[in-house]
């Protein structure tokens, strides 16, 4: 299977990775695809962040033949007890800017895939601190594409954009350091920070 020179030696996916995916079993009674990305690891696609067309054309492996395979964004890691992951995956994330919830590990116990929409409660917070000008503080969890970062704000993951980072070098800014930011665009397909007005 193809794969990106950025996740070449990965050995675990992160929320936000892009990845290649091959089809392992297509599940019509969940409506999801199992398969397995780059790192070897299985995950979850539903049929609804498919693309517009993949469905009719994906197939499982047969005899020597593997399965489709394709692009992904990994929208959440779900580690529990006794370390097993749960990933889930998307095809219509990979263009979109990377919005990662955070899930209550209590509520992961079932199959159910989460969403990946902005409660609106996070976002009112959001659009009054950014028309308020605050600073927030944030600690960087990975790279996003694009020479980007992951910043985790609290309730969410946002993504600090390499044009925004202004004076800061991006290797500066390794996973576990703390930043200051404010918001830049907030929607409910996802939260932009920037270091521009930041003392």
């Amino acid at each position: 299977m193809s794969t990106t020179s950025a996740n070449k030696f990965k050995v675990f996916a992160e929320a936000g990775d892009i990845m290649g995916f091959e089809v392992r079993v297509i599940n019509e009674e969940r409506r999801l695809l199992v398969g397995e990305l780059d790192t070897g690891e299985r995950c979850v696609c539903p049929f609804s962040l498919l693309g517009a067309d993949r469905l009719g054309s994906v197939h499982e492996p047969h005899g020597d033949e593997p399965g489709s395979t394709f692009c992904v964004r990994v929208l959440d890691v779900i580690v529990e007890f006794g370390g097993r992951r749960r990933i889930m995956v998307s095809e219509k994330h990979v263009e979109e800017r990377l919005f990662h919830q955070h899930l209550d590990r209590n509520t992961a116990e079932s199959e159910v895939v989460p969403t990946n929409v902005v409660p609106e409660e996070v976002l009112a917070s959001a659009r009054q601190k950014r028309d308020l000008g605050h600073t927030v503080r944030g600690v960087v969890v990975g790279d996003a594409p694009g020479g980007g970062k992951r910043v985790d704000i609290g309730k969410f993951i946002a993504i600090l954009s390499r044009e925004d980072m202004c004076a800061t070098r991006a290797d500066s800014l390794r996973k576990g350091v703390t930043v200051k930011l404010k918001f830049k665009d907030v929607s409910e397909n996802g939260i932009t920070v920037t270091r521009k007005g930041v003392a």
